[in-house]
């Protein structure tokens, strides 16, 4: 028997993703479980244990695919992404439950024809990770908290450890900061980056990674920040590493100083540490889990423990440089066997 999965959206949504992987093979147990994810984000699928990974990339070179589909034959199809393409590959399965979002129907006519099962769930009064879940069990025992799990595979991990190496770094000897992200409004200023770096190299006695992607404005970012540190042992690696690569060197890191980004969605996959700052993105909707996590909000003087569905939207500059240095701090503390 297989099942269909259909996730097209970014990197921290198929992340999110993952305890809904895992609950759809409990749900249906032996089956093979498929997994379409768009070309953008294919580079995480080998972390993704479990699954059979299919790439959407563009209509018109998906013809192997569509005949896939076509040709297997699937007892159920789940649609975690709500959007036109993701309709028609559902109709392509042919499964005879075809299920996804109410909401997503009452936005399209014909989408109305594609789906027999759609599930209440709302986006706004729900965790990333709880509204997928609600598509694969409504009625799941919701004491249980379900965490992402990846698996980054021996080849990037053999990678990570060159690059350390490379830099004269033992692994584990080393901290994180992953201060950029696609969207400009996400971004801290340069100055108090390079505050927090130099404050972290002098006050634990280790090296700091910069990472990012390969988006201009990330790199540029990245830049201004290394420029402001001085002397301190601060390497730029952004834009240097593939997604896997970047998993590897997360998940072997003392901790991680980030923005909401996908690398803090990896921090909190692996159980790393981190403080992520968030200024116009609401917390309550894709902050991690973990245990590890501390989340720092712009508005609020300390780290938040409680978040509400709604927020006020105020630019992540008036997080200061003070708080997320107590943030670090505290989190230590709390386990020192960070340092």
């Amino acid at each position: 028997m297989r099942v269909l999965a259909i996730q097209l959206k970014r990197i921290g949504d198929l992340i999110l993703t993952t305890p809904s992987l895992n609950l759809l093979r409990d749900r249906h147990p032996g089956a093979m479980v498929d997994l379409i994810l768009s070309e953008n984000v294919s580079q995480l699928a080998p972390a993704i244990t479990s699954v059979n990974p299919l790439v959407y990339s563009s209509l018109s070179q998906n013809i192997r695919l569509w005949r896939y589909l076509r040709r297997e034959k699937f007892a159920a199809c789940y649609d975690f992404t709500g959007t036109d393409r993701s309709a028609l590959v559902t109709l392509l399965s042919g499964a005879p439950c075809r299920r996804t979002f109410r909401r997503v129907v009452e936005r399209s006519s014909w989408r109305r024809l594609v789906y027999n099962e759609l599930v209440e769930s709302s986006v706004r009064e729900n965790h990333t990770v709880d509204h997928y879940l609600d598509l694969v069990e409504l009625e799941r025992d919701r004491k249980r908290t379900l965490l992402p799990e990846l698996k980054i595979p021996s080849n990037s991990t053999g990678k990570a450890e060159q690059i350390l190496k490379g830099l004269g770094i033992a692994n584990g000897n080393f901290f994180i900061v992953h201060p950029g992200s696609a969207r400009i409004e996400k971004m801290w200023p340069p100055e108090r980056w390079s505050q927090v770096i130099e404050h972290c190299t002098k006050t634990y006695l280790l090296p700091c990674l910069l990472t990012g992607g390969r988006a201009e404005l990330e790199k540029a970012h990245v830049e201004k920040i290394i420029s402001k540190v001085g002397d301190s042992p601060c390497y730029n690696l952004c834009g240097q590493t593939d997604l896997l690569t970047l998993g590897a060197l997360i998940e072997q890191s003392r901790f991680l100083l980030g923005v909401d980004s996908a690398a803090v969605h990896l921090a909190g996959a692996f159980g790393i540490a981190h403080v992520v700052l968030y200024g116009p993105t609401n917390p309550f909707h894709w902050c991690s889990r973990n245990e590890n996590a501390t989340v720092l909000l712009a508005g609020h003087t300390k780290p938040l423990r409680k978040f509400e569905t709604r927020h006020q939207k105020l630019p992540v500059a008036n997080i200061t440089t003070q708080q997320v240095i107590l943030a670090l701090k505290s989190r230590i503390n709390t386990d020192p066997t960070l340092i």
